[in-house]
């Protein structure tokens, strides 16, 4: 069982594409928040099967596409960490 997840994105639009769109989660929630001068936009996202639960996405800096914090996110983790969580969804 997975109960929740939540990954660090950061292109959040084309996030919610792949798995909204691409893998048919259905998207739950959607907020813009603001905090310290920031806008932060979490998202979630939920299968239709019971053992996998929440899937959050979270982009610290969705405003700012040239702030720190996205430059430092690994690219090649941040993908294989999709791929394995669209491989378990799949394959339930």
């Amino acid at each position: 069982m997975l109960p929740r997840s939540t990954l660090i994105v950061r292109g959040i639009e084309k996030s919610l594409t792949l798995y909204r769109d691409s893998i048919g989660m259905t998207l739950i929630y959607d907020q813009i928040i603001q905090r310290n001068g920031k806008e932060i936009r979490l998202i979630f996202l939920k299968t239709t099967e019971d053992l996998v639960g929440v899937l959050g996405l979270v982009d610290y800096e969705y405003s700012n596409p040239d702030a720190e914090v996205k430059k430092n996110l690994s690219v090649k983790k941040a993908l294989h960490l999709k791929i394995r969580f669209s491989c378990l969804i799949l394959a339930t």
